[in-house]
């Protein structure tokens, strides 16, 4: 997604989202990102889209300032299957 356009990215977001809870009769509050790749604009879009949380997969913090949705992916499952990365 962060070789998409705003407007690109942002219509996939809401729409897949909208598609998704249609399909699940109950509300989508989760995004993860394909292949991990993110972008700090890409996180502030899922946020606009309704999305509360965001994840990755890189083994690394998203940003480094506080009070961000983006969480990474761990591996000790069921104890945790995320791990906030809040400053």
């Amino acid at each position: 997604m962060t070789s998409l356009s705003e407007e690109a990215a942002t219509a996939e977001l809401r729409k897949s989202r909208i598609d998704l809870e249609a399909i699940l009769g109950r509300p989508v509050a989760l995004f993860a990102f394909p292949y991990g790749r993110h972008n700090e604009s890409l996180v502030r879009w899922c946020k606009e889209a309704g999305y509360q949380r965001v994840f990755t997969i890189q083994p690394k913090l998203a940003f480094l300032r506080s009070r961000r949705i983006c969480d990474r992916f761990l591996r000790g499952f069921p104890e945790g299957l995320a791990s906030g990365i809040q400053a």
